[in-house]
């Protein structure tokens, strides 16, 4: 039996990526093989799914962690901890896997002096908790290096498998002139909503556009969503959804043309690729994550108003976008396999 230690996942990208690894392994027939530790903060139709007697449900702590640790199944052959953090105790004889898909705890761009703090005190948590015979799934080149550069891990422990839904997983009827945009984010600051919303304000001051910008900023963001109300009184064509489920995620994504994508830093960026599959071209900041994802359909700079400002005018102006293409593939079978193996006689103990 494998373990699957998915405290800390509770929402947004990893949470997707979670459901996506149950339904896997569900249509698959192949759930009873695994036993799930998941998050009390964890809301998805896709727990029922999942046997009452392989899941154990429990508050995001160490403390809590350390307990079932403490007392695992006898026959656990491998453990998955799906929420970048290792195991809480040293782990001998058992394979243990770690998908590293947080940058934060790497790059934290626009995040204020005491939360960078904070991650730098989780940074070395992990570092503390690392061991060289643990095994760090990663699904980009990029987060590789970064893991080798930050955390020391020998490249040779480091693999990339990066996996997602794949195919159309939006159906709609856009307009080919439809001038609507879509940007789906949580509030965080690297995801950059700030320059977004200038530049919204910039195109209608500058130029009286008024593009169409759907995003979904929790609620509990009181500023984004002050200022979005604000602009939205000078009649500024913004809503802001809050936080969506998957199926309405995708309702969305097959309303929109575009996807822009101003964020500073991520891991991977699974908006990317799903809206490229719904046929979204993606217009997204000029930087190194952006392209081991796909080729965009046109870059700005993040850090400039007037450089996606000039991309919208453009638009609005009759300019045909190339279309967008995925730079990777699903490779959850290889994932599935790779983190079942029992462990190797020669790795050290």
């Amino acid at each position: 039996m494998t373990l699957i230690d998915a405290v800390y996942v509770n929402h947004s990208g990893a949470k997707r990526l979670l459901e996506y690894f149950i339904s896997h392994v569900f249509r698959k027939k192949e759930i009873d093989q695994y036993y799930f530790i998941l998050d009390s903060r964890l809301s998805s139709e896709w727990i029922q799914y999942i046997p009452a007697n392989k899941l154990k449900v429990i508050h995001a702590k160490e403390q809590v962690r350390k307990k079932i640790y403490a007392n695992l199944p006898e026959n656990t052959k491998a453990i998955f901890c799906f929420a970048n953090v290792p195991p809480p105790v040293k782990i001998k004889n058992i394979r243990v896997s770690i998908l590293q898909h947080n940058p934060f705890f790497f790059e934290n761009p626009g995040y204020s002096f005491l939360t960078k703090i904070i991650y730098a005190i989780k940074k070395t948590y992990i570092k503390i908790k690392c061991d060289p015979d643990y095994h760090w799934i990663v699904q980009t080149e990029r987060i590789k290096q970064i893991l080798v550069c930050s955390l020391g891990i020998a490249d040779r422990q480091i693999h990339i498998h990066p996996f997602f839904k794949s195919g159309n997983i939006a159906n709609g009827k856009r307009s080919a002139d439809d001038f609507s945009f879509i940007y789906p984010a949580d509030g965080v600051p690297q995801k950059n909503h700030l320059y977004l919303l200038n530049v919204w304000e910039e195109v209608f001051k500058k130029y009286g556009l008024l593009p169409q910008l759907h995003l979904t900023i929790p609620v509990d963001n009181r500023n984004l969503i002050h200022r979005v109300d604000r602009l939205k009184t000078r009649g500024l064509q913004i809503t802001n959804h809050g936080f969506i489920s998957v199926n309405e995620l995708n309702e969305l994504y097959a309303q929109c043309n575009y996807l822009v994508f101003p964020s500073l830093s991520e891991s991977f960026g699974l908006p990317l690729v799903e809206a490229a599959q719904c046929g979204l071209k993606v217009i997204g900041s000029d930087l190194p994550y952006i392209y081991q994802v796909v080729r965009p359909s046109a870059v700005f700079d993040p850090h400039s108003v007037d450089s996606l400002c000039d991309i919208i005018l453009s638009i609005k102006n009759g300019l045909q976008l190339k279309p967008t293409e995925i730079m990777v593939k699903d490779n959850i079978e290889e994932l599935v396999k790779f983190i079942n193996l029992k462990k190797d006689s020669n790795e050290t103990t």
